[in-house]
């Protein structure tokens, strides 16, 4: 009998301009699935990168804490991965420690169970500003000047507590409920422009540039979009998918042909389908699909920006779908996603 394959393509862009990101989505009944970086297993095997279980509570490290600290509390951390501007992250079952220099810089986590400064995953946008303060607006003085952030995104909202910055990621398809948490020291703010800026200044301020080394960000932001993906997946019931190590070789190339190229969509200039590359790398599918993304800061930023589309959603919470494969290029992100 003769097998069926389908698949389902969509588009998005998210913002006005890429600066906020952009992203499309595809999902196909076929061959089609999410590419990432390579994958440690043999050619031909999955692999299951650690989805999220256990539970969590709020973290227990702070800002600014040396890493020789965290060791000390939380002993080695599952994964350690590159990200942009220097920044090292560390992962753990609950959340991710983000640090530069040896001290701690960032802190995010989308643990079902997990709360700060009495924030908690899962609370609506109306529950949060009940315990933080929104402004259209907020204010931090840096590198000895005033600096405004632009905080009008309806699933990306800035908070201001005390020395802190506070990033909540809603879902506007599930009543703004709160799906991440990312702390961040407020120069973070600067150094990788999460949000629109202004300043004035009489002498210019002196910001400090930290380079990115995008061969190492790439692969590891790719197996970062499974971790992310997975534990979405688990809030909602779902199980998690494997690593593809032939999908991410088809995702990987298709985020770096769009970068090269300059272009973004689902099909190749050339005419070839996220399918026609995922049957190169040997890939046999019933059922596939595809979620493409760019101009986003990172990882973080991409998978909640898919979340909030619902043709992207649906790929990623698909529950047919058991295998994915993702790739990343410096702003471009691919997932491949399919089912055997």
């Amino acid at each position: 009998m003769k097998k069926s394959n389908k698949w389902i393509l969509s588009t998005l862009a998210a913002g006005a301009v890429f600066a906020l990101g952009a992203c499309t989505g595809l999902s196909v009944g076929g061959q089609l699935g999410r590419t990432a970086e390579q994958s440690r297993t043999a050619v031909g095997q999955t692999h299951v990168l650690s989805a999220t279980t256990t539970s969590s509570s709020t973290f227990s490290v702070a800002l600014g804490e040396p890493s020789a600290h965290v060791k000390a509390k939380l002993g080695n951390p599952k994964y350690g991965y590159n990200g942009i501007n220097k920044t090292f992250w560390w992962i753990y079952d609950s959340y991710w420690i983000g640090f530069r220099n040896g001290r701690v810089v960032e802190l995010f986590t989308n643990h079902k169970n997990a709360t700060y400064n009495g924030v908690k995953i899962g609370y609506t946008r109306g529950q949060v500003e009940k315990k933080v303060k929104y402004a259209a607006k907020p204010q931090w003085s840096l590198f000895n000047v005033g600096f405004t952030f632009s905080n009008l995104s309806r699933d990306r909202i800035l908070y201001k507590i005390g020395n802190e910055a506070l990033i909540a990621y809603y879902d506007t398809l599930d009543k703004n409920k709160l799906m991440g948490i990312r702390v961040v020291k407020p120069e973070e703010l600067v150094y990788k422009k999460y949000f629109g800026y202004t300043y004035r200044y009489i002498k210019k301020p002196a910001i400090t540039s930290y380079s990115t080394d995008w061969p190492s960000v790439n692969r590891n932001e790719a197996e970062e979009i499974l971790l992310l993906s997975n534990t979405e997946r688990l809030k909602k019931g779902i199980s998690p998918l494997s690593w593809s190590k032939q999908a991410a070789a088809s995702a990987s190339y298709h985020s770096k042909d769009m970068f090269t190229r300059h272009y973004f969509a689902h099909t190749l200039p050339d005419g070839r389908t996220p399918f026609d590359l995922m049957r190169k790398q040997g890939i046999s599918f019933h059922e596939a699909g595809e979620n493409i993304a760019t101009g986003y800061v990172d990882a973080i930023d991409a998978v909640f920006g898919w979340m909030n589309s619902a043709g992207h959603r649906k790929s990623l919470l698909n529950a047919n779908f058991s295998r994915l494969g993702a790739g990343v290029y410096e702003t471009y992100y691919t997932q491949h996603f399919y089912r055997p």
